[in-house]
């Protein structure tokens, strides 16, 4: 009898990619980094998450800058790279040989697909998941792995305390690393199965509950 594969489900602000050292390294290059910071930061607290054709046309329109070329700086290949933590890819390939590997992430999703083009190739299609309202979407998507083994890797523990409430199976992880992290107060009654700083160490987990 064949063994089912588990299915791992990464977030990827924070956990795969380093968020603030991306926004740190476009906003430089783009000429003015507190005007950016200024509008990245009224942009999150309406809408939630980073709107990149948003974000060119006021930074555009503020500094008298091509919205073209504020377009190619935050779509930049080698940037979305680079960014990656060091470990993620050889940790992805890792988790490839024991699970189907997926993402869960919220997000405009042509700005977050260019995230992981560069370990797409890792990445199991079907559990791939860029929604624009994580917990909502969520119960939809965990419905249907219901005949899965579930790992669930986020930064924000509301999210893996929504996961478990959806289905108290799913084995959640706290990636500890990154400043929403490091911030949060710990949530009375949930606490999650796991906490890690790295993605080498989920590799370690799961082997150890195989």
């Amino acid at each position: 009898m064949q063994t089912i594969k588990p299915v791992i489900l990464l977030d990827l602000d924070n956990t795969l990619f380093d968020t603030p050292s991306y926004r740190k390294s476009v906003f430089t290059k783009i000429g003015n980094f507190s005007v950016c910071q200024e509008i990245y930061d009224e942009m999150m607290r309406g809408r939630g998450y980073f709107l990149p054709e948003a974000f060119a046309k006021i930074v555009s329109e503020r500094l008298g800058k091509r919205k073209e070329k504020i377009m190619d700086i935050l779509f930049d290949p080698k940037t979305f790279k680079d960014k990656l933590h060091k470990e993620v890819l050889d940790s992805l390939k890792k988790l490839t040989l024991i699970g189907e590997v997926g993402i869960l992430s919220q997000g405009d999703k042509k700005f977050q697909s260019a995230k992981i083009v560069h370990f797409q190739h890792l990445l199991n299609s079907s559990h791939v998941h860029i929604v624009a309202d994580k917990k909502l979407d969520m119960l939809s998507i965990f419905k249907n792995l219901s005949d899965y083994k579930v790992y669930f890797v986020d930064d924000i523990l509301p999210m893996l305390q929504a996961a478990k409430k959806i289905d108290p199976s799913i084995v959640t992880i706290w990636m500890r690393r990154g400043r929403y992290a490091q911030e949060q107060k710990e949530i009375p009654g949930f606490k999650p199965d796991a906490e890690i700083t790295n993605l080498k160490e989920l590799v370690s987990i799961i082997n150890s509950k195989l």
